[in-house]
């Protein structure tokens, strides 16, 4: 008989500690999360109880989610924090995404590793093109363009004043309101506010594409972020990708 390879070793090893540590009610729901991924993107089975207990995760992370498309944000992110989940693999998050009508396709991401010396920030590139529709009393109705081709943000960064309090983040092992997909996402909604306030308008609508292109697998606080946007203003279409 062949001899197991070192890597089919280490995941025999990693599903039999796994399944044990989950009869004895000490796997982490985060980890219950991690091992599933990670047998499952290396070509091994995922053991039927890990299985089971990850797709009921994911289950509850996208009913989670979906709640923030048609409810205010408080009770729905103090939820997602209660699920003790922070990100979900490469794989499982492309389908929340899809799922969330949240997703889009990656480009070519270079450029976005290593622009910054020292300890390395996550960084987002947001790209939008919006319609402000704005009614100013005794005026009537107008439309404005508002265009962003490119634009980087770096986690730690201060949020846009201007657009900060309008979604809420939620804390997943640490607060999740200066992670760089969430301060995109507040600038879009500060840079609309502005446009506003600059025409006068008294009532305002939006419509048009967001995209922001992640240097990596986006967390579920900001993937609740996106949806809240889009609750906010439903004829927006927000995409999120990955690399």
């Amino acid at each position: 008989l062949q001899e197991a390879s070192p890597a089919s070793q280490l995941a025999r090893a990693l599903s039999t500690r796994a399944q044990a540590l989950l009869a004895a009610g000490s796997l982490s729901h985060q980890a219950v999360a991690q091992v599933a991924e990670a047998l499952e993107a290396s070509g091994n089975d995922v053991p039927a109880p890990l299985a089971a207990a990850f797709g009921q995760l994911y289950d509850q992370t996208l009913t989670v989610l979906g709640c923030l498309a048609s409810q205010p944000p408080a009770e729905p992110v103090e939820e997602l924090e209660r699920l003790g989940l922070r990100v979900l693999g490469a794989r499982s998050t492309s389908r929340l995404l899809g799922s969330l009508e949240v997703s889009g396709e990656a480009p070519l991401l270079a450029g976005l590793d290593g622009v910054l010396p020292g300890p390395p920030k996550v960084q987002c590139r947001l790209q939008y093109d919006l319609l402000l529709n704005v009614d100013v009393a005794g005026k009537g109705l107008s439309h404005r363009a508002i265009s962003e081709p490119g634009r980087l943000f770096f986690s730690g960064d201060a949020p846009d004043e201007d657009g900060a309090s309008a979604l809420l983040a939620a804390t997943l092992r640490f607060p999740r309101g200066r992670d760089a997909e969430f301060l995109a996402l507040c600038a879009v909604i500060g840079a609309v506010r502005r446009a506003a306030a600059e025409a006068g308008a008294d009532k305002w609508s939006l419509r048009g594409r967001v995209r922001l292109f992640v240097a990596q697998t986006p967390c579920l606080s900001c993937i609740g972020a996106a949806v809240q946007l889009k609750r906010l203003h439903p004829a927006l279409r927000v995409a999120i990708a990955f690399d």
